[in-house]
C-alpha cells in the first residue's frame, strides 16, 4: 500500500494515509478523519493553503516590525539633529 505523509490539521503530528483509506486516527493526539476517496491529496492541498497563510501572517508580522524600526531610526535622527546645533 503506497502511504501519503501529511500533518494532523489539529496538532500538526505526521499522519500516514494509505491512498485508499477512508478513516484514520492522529496517533499523537486521537483526532479521527473521515477520508473520501483522493482525500490524502485534498488534505495536502489544505495542509499547503494552511501553510501559505501562516507564511503570509509571519511576513506580515515582519513587516510591520520592520516599518516600526524604520520609525525608531527616524526620530534617532531627528533626536540626534537636536543634539547637533
Amino acid at each position: 500500500m503506497e502511504l501519503v505523509d501529511l500533518k494532523c490539521p489539529n496538532c500538526s503530528a505526521p499522519l500516514r494515509i494509505g491512498r485508499s483509506a477512508t478513516s484514520t486516527v492522529c496517533e499523537y493526539c486521537g483526532s479521527s478523519f473521515s477520508l473520501q476517496a483522493g482525500a490524502a491529496s485534498g488534505v495536502a492541498v489544505a495542509a499547503v493553503a494552511r501553510a501559505a497563510d501562516d507564511t503570509r501572517r509571519q511576513l506580515d508580522g515582519v513587516s510591520r516590525a520592520v516599518d516600526a524600526l524604520r520609525q525608531v531610526a527616524k526620530d534617532l535622527e531627528e533626536t540626534a539633529g537636536v543634539f547637533r546645533r
